[in-house]
């Protein structure tokens, strides 16, 4: 009896992980999918040149960089609703 409650309990938390594990992956492609937009965006408007996808990539890299830590912490110290609603209100 106890082996087949371990067995239900694992294959709920391994559905909950499937779930959570497919929300992660379509949202890293949404991510990537804009940022490959914003390049092709900024290649468009001046043809011949690479020089503004380039300053972008850098800039968002370095942005990255810079806030990446602090924003981590900061999350980690509050509760992951209120950085939720924080992070939907900035944007």
């Amino acid at each position: 009896m106890f082996v087949l409650e371990s067995l239900v309990f694992s294959m709920g938390r391994f559905e909950d992980l499937c779930d959570e594990y497919i929300c992660e992956f379509d949202f890293i492609q949404g991510d990537r999918m804009w940022g490959f937009a914003v390049s092709l965006l900024l290649a468009l408007l001046y043809p011949g040149s690479l020089l503004l996808p380039g300053i972008h990539g850098f800039l968002v890299q370095l942005f990255v960089a810079i806030f990446g830590t602090v924003v981590g912490d900061w999350v980690d110290y509050n509760s992951r609703i209120k950085g939720y609603q924080n992070t939907l209100v900035l944007q």
